[in-house]
């Protein structure tokens, strides 16, 4: 270790704390660029061994450790992987000893950065030491060492959990499996029975037992290992023993309202027995009287506390899985059985609590996340609820009988006394719901109900007249339970009864209840956007004579300071804009709306907090040009003059969560310009674009391609000289190194392609071939290879074939034939369907206006013509969806901190070929033209009857 560097790196540690922004500005400086140093790494990690540096400098240096793995180990991970191989080979020899000898604090982040670590070396094989190690460390019988040992291997195993099935993946199981079964059994064995008898640390014990538990069920999860099938007592004898542990003060959380260490283990316990029943049903035959009988008694024994919620979830999960089973439905089938689990178990748990009741007031937001969002798997309510579907899966007459009992009497309390008795209409409403609804799609609502309860019917006398009442804050979460029953069962109301419903529903806006504004803006969100039989169900015009209400409601809301970032008010003007489209547009409204934006945009970049509301905020604006031009293409300057002032503003103050939002828009108000009319506001801020510093992020790479091809399309040559156009070639050989954002670098090259002169870019072309060679040299991937294809294709339809032979072997003599052996050949498949016409017009041209293809290089010829038939004939047509599937897939998958595409911005639509319409008739044409008798001896002869076919569709004998 040098103590310099060491003293050096203690030092800058511990002026990241200082008061004086200043010098925390220096610390960080240096220590990012001490990141790209030699030694940097083990350095930091041996200063976790000195107890002569403090505490919180140690654990600062332990996050920084994590930090810069995850930065610098991965080369594609964001940074640049500029970590030796020597410093590699150290940190991974020395990392697990120094992590279990360092206190629990910074135990933890050095354990995250092992998983991140292992993440690529573990899998990839390029560490097979940890394993082995990390086993050895079981054998200290310390359970400081061990638990260390184990909350390191969770997170390596835990992707297992939902993993595609593939060769390596369970290659890697198998090599896990054969090393870690017998002594996880044996760990787990001996520390349940020590726990048993008294010895030891009982936190430590449990603890241990709950990490033990994690990584059990993540390496089932695939399949069932046989060394735990032939094992099965040994852990299910223990998990039964576990559900029956009583409360421990040693193992309760510090926070009462939290679970414990002993809940969660109990939790997990249960995580597996529902994965046995579910997966591995024949093996675990004998187990699921034993543990309906134990999760009976722990739903019985189990106190209503917030601590216990999950536990007592997963308990229910259990329950209905088993209800499910034929072989196992018997258990439930008595009567007396029946309606004890309806009274003991469901309507305890559906009941509102008052923890839930301050959660509405208190904590909306989390409320609204649990209840509306689907984000309630770890609630009483929706444990109860999928008792309930699972008992009725067996039993439905009987238990609809039961409960409809049951909601007569709640509703009766409710009538009798309506302010006081109102949690009783509210746990009728839910058992309600949980009845009638039997099939539910994300993002859809109830697409299957029940015959025998009649969810429309209990609407117009229950739901309905809470809807009506004039006093928009008289119970507010019965006003809550109505709008979500409307949201629920949308699919099951006409288009009558919901029209009548919208403006009630937008009335709701106005509620002084955070929780009743949201799902009031998201029921009306949920409507606008609903489809039956593959159409949009509200008409443009239908939604155009409501938009004037619904957007002076909506922001009208955004204007009480609860709902400063309230992203369900937002994506409702969104989808409110976006389906009344250009009747919208062209309302009076739209200055309100465009104004409202631009100020929401001011406001919210001093401090941005919520991705979503973000989003669909610069998605508004989108739509709002997008229609707005449709109808008027002048209006864009309105757009322009409203948004360049807050946009600079952003530019300038480097709000990076907002810049490529920015360069989106920018773009598409550029691209609705005409070809030579950049002006000086545009034209004054190109230079700025190509700064080096605004490349850096990463997170900018796609909106200022898509900006830049703006410029370039619509300015052309008159707008880049020979000294830009170089500066956008470094940007493109920028791009082409990442591959994440490979294809972007050859989006820019087809702009510039397409729009310059060809003598001014051919003297580049052989310089971009050199670097795509390299790349594929060094890292190549199917998505770089297609890229480099089109690329090619691109050339060849706008110069010629035997320009790109030229070129190509103008590099290396027979450079060209690699070419087609290693590129074309490998390309499987072309998605996009520009990209195909792109590939089918330029391969067209090779074949048929190519003399060196018939003549050096006709060995592949063949197989030119046989792949381009499988792109251009086999393949689907390549829809992308609409823009509303664009937003669904965007949640489903979750906002990036870094780049989300703004669906209604579009895509750069320039099509290189647009007086070509179809591709295949231009293939026949051509082929036609020039004359199918001259190829016949190279067409292969699978190939013969489709190129027939081929010809005569397009009317050619």
């Amino acid at each position: 270790v040098n103590c310099a560097k060491m003293d050096e790196l203690v030092h800058y540690l511990e002026m990241t704390m200082s008061e004086n922004p200043a010098d925390r500005k220096t610390a960080e400086t240096f220590l990012s660029n001490a990141e790209t140093g030699a030694g940097f790494g083990p350095q930091l990690l041996m200063l976790q061994t000195s107890d002569e540096v403090a505490g919180v400098v140690r654990q600062v240096g332990a996050i920084l450790f994590k930090n810069f793995v995850r930065r610098q180990w991965a080369p594609d991970s964001g940074g640049c992987g500029v970590i030796s191989e020597e410093d590699r080979q150290t940190i991974k020899a020395e990392v697990v000893d120094v992590m279990v000898r360092v206190p629990e604090l910074i135990q933890s982040q050095l354990s995250e950065a092992i998983a991140e670590i292992g993440k690529s070396d573990f899998t990839s094989g390029e560490w097979p030491e940890l394993l082995p190690h990390m086993i050895t460390q079981f054998g200290t019988q310390d359970f400081h060492v061990i638990n260390g040992v184990l909350k390191t291997a969770c997170p390596l195993f835990e992707r297992y959990r939902h993993a595609e099935k593939t060769d390596n993946l369970w290659s890697e199981i198998k090599y896990v499996l054969d090393l870690l079964c017998a002594p996880l059994t044996e760990l787990f064995t001996a520390t349940f029975d020590m726990a048993k008898r008294g010895e030891g640390d009982l936190l430590q014990l449990v603890n241990a037992l709950l990490l033990i538990s994690k990584i059990f069920l993540s390496l089932n999860s695939q399949d069932l290992p046989e060394f735990f099938e032939d094992h099965m007592e040994a852990w299910m004898q223990r998990f039964a023993e576990i559900l029956a542990l009583p409360d421990a003060e040693a193992l309760a959380s510090e926070d009462p309202a939290q679970p414990g260490v002993l809940e969660e283990l109990k939790t997990e316990v249960l995580e597996s027995v529902t994965l046995y029943a579910l997966k591995y049903d024949d093996d675990f035959e004998a187990w699921y009287a034993p543990f309906v009988e134990a999760t009976w008694t722990l739903l019985t024994q189990t106190g209503e506390e917030p601590k216990n919620d999950t536990l007592v979830a997963i308990a229910m999960k259990y329950l209905s899985h088993v209800a499910q089973k034929p072989a196992h439905s018997g258990t439930f089938a008595s009567e007396e059985t029946l309606r004890a689990i309806c009274q003991q178990v469901v309507v305890p748990n559906m009941k509102f609590r008052e923890v839930d009741e301050e959660l509405f007031e208190d904590n909306p937001q989390e409320y609204i996340r649990r209840d509306a969002e689907g984000a309630d798997t770890d609630t009483r309510r929706r444990g109860a609820t999928d008792l309930v579907r699972g008992l009725c899966k067996s039993f439905e007459a009987e238990v609809i009988a039961i409960f409809t009992t049951h909601i007569e009497e709640l509703l009766a309390e409710a009538t009798a006394d309506p302010a006081g008795a109102w949690k009783q209409k509210d746990a009728a409403i839910f058992l309600v719901t949980s009845l009638a609804v039997k099939a539910t799609v994300s993002g859809k609502g109830a697409t299957e109900t029940s015959d025998l309860i009649d969810p429309i019917d209990f609407f117009g006398s229950t739901i309905y007249p809470d809807l009506q009442v004039e006093d928009l804050n008289r119970q507010p979460v019965l006003k809550a339970d109505a709008l979500k029953f409307v949201t629920t069962f949308r699919n099951n109301l006409t288009k009558e009864q919901l029209l009548g419903l919208l403006p009630a529903v937008a009335e709701h806006l106005m509620s002084d209840s955070q929780v009743v504004m949201s799902y009031a803006a998201h029921c009306i969100e949920r409507l606008l956007v609903m489809k039956r039989d593959g159409e949009t169900f509200f008409t443009e015009e239908e939604v155009g004579t409501m938009a004037e209400p619904l957007l002076t409601n909506l922001f009208g809301a955004m204007e009480k300071p609860q709902n400063r970032e309230n992203d369900y008010l937002m994506k409702a003007i969104l989808r409110t804009v976006s389906t009344g489209k250009s009747t919208v547009a062209g309302l009076g409204v739209l200055p309100m709306v465009v104004d409202g934006l631009s100020s929401k945009m001011v406001e919210i970049a001093k401090n941005p907090a919520n991705a979503r509301y973000n989003h669909y905020m610069f998605e508004t604006m989108c739509c709002c040009i997008r229609y707005a031009v449709a109808v008027n293409p002048s209006t864009v300057a309105m757009f322009e003059a409203g948004l360049f002032p807050p946009f600079q503003t952003m530019l300038e103050e480097e709000i990076i969560e907002f810049q490529p939002y920015v360069f989106q828009i920018m773009a598409q108000m550029l691209e609705a310009h005409e070809v030579g009319a950049i002006d000086e506001a545009y034209a004054s801020l190109f230079p700025c674009l190509l700064q080096p510093e605004l490349w850096e992020s990463a997170a900018n790479s796609s909106g200022l391609v898509r900006l830049l091809q703006a410029y370039i399309i619509k300015g052309g040559d008159t707008f880049l000289d020979e000294d830009t156009l170089k500066t956008v070639l470094g940007i493109f050989q920028k791009l082409i190194s990442s591959k994440r954002y490979d294809h972007e670098g050859f989006n820019l090259m087809e702009s510039l392609v397409d729009t310059l002169p060809p003598a001014m870019i051919e003297p580049y072309l052989a310089q971009c071939y050199t670097l795509c060679f390299t790349r594929m040299s060094k890292m190549k991937t199917a998505k770089f290879v297609r890229c480099v294809l089109v690329f090619t294709c691109l050339l060849v339809g706008k110069f010629d074939g035997s320009t790109l032979v030229g070129l190509v072997d103008g590099i290396q003599k027979g450079l060209f034939e690699m070419l087609l052996n290693r590129v074309i050949q490998d390309v499987e498949s072309i998605p996009d369907a520009k990209d195909r016409k792109i590939v089918t017009v330029g391969i067209t041209k090779l074949l048929f206006e190519t003399p060196e293809m018939v003549n050096e290089y006709v060995g592949g010829w063949p197989m030119l013509l046989a792949k381009l038939y499988s792109w251009a004939f086999e393949m689907d047509g390549g829809d992308e969806g609409d823009e509303e599937n664009h937003l669904e897939a965007l949640e489903a998958s979750g906002y990036r901190a870094e780049y989300n595409k703004l669906a209604f911005a579009g895509s750069s639509s320039h099509d290189p070929f647009g007086a070509i319409e179809n591709p295949q008739m231009y293939f026949a044409g051509q082929l036609q033209a020039a004359g199918p008798h001259n190829f016949a001896g190279l067409i292969p002869a699978e190939l013969q009857p489709k190129i027939v076919e081929v010809l005569s569709a397009a009317g050619f004998a």
